[in-house]
């Protein structure tokens, strides 16, 4: 079998691999963890998917460099910032 066609094979297996946005297991993994909590380690993050911490961490890069991840924010907690009231307004702008 020549080069070019293993290689061929090889491409059309790492495609089958990823979904229709270029997302493979581990990307939607490592992305659910980051969701969770996203102040975990690399090494951490590392562990729970199978990779060593650079590999996730130049993930990571590639998901905040395309935009996948568009921003870190920070949940604070109400009570604790003296502000533990919610409130919803509905502004209705006909006529």
């Amino acid at each position: 079998m020549s080069f070019c066609k293993i290689r061929k094979i090889s491409n059309e297996v790492q495609m089958t691999l990823k979904d229709n946005q270029g997302l493979d297991a581990i990307d939607r993994k490592l992305l659910g963890l980051l969701c969770e909590d996203a102040e975990q380690s690399y090494a951490t993050l590392g562990d729970k998917v199978g990779l060593s911490a650079p590999a996730v961490h130049e993930r990571v890069k590639r998901y905040k460099a395309t935009g996948r991840i568009s921003s870190v924010t920070a949940q604070l907690d109400p009570t604790m910032t003296g502000k533990p009231f919610l409130a919803f307004l509905h502004v209705d702008t006909t006529g």
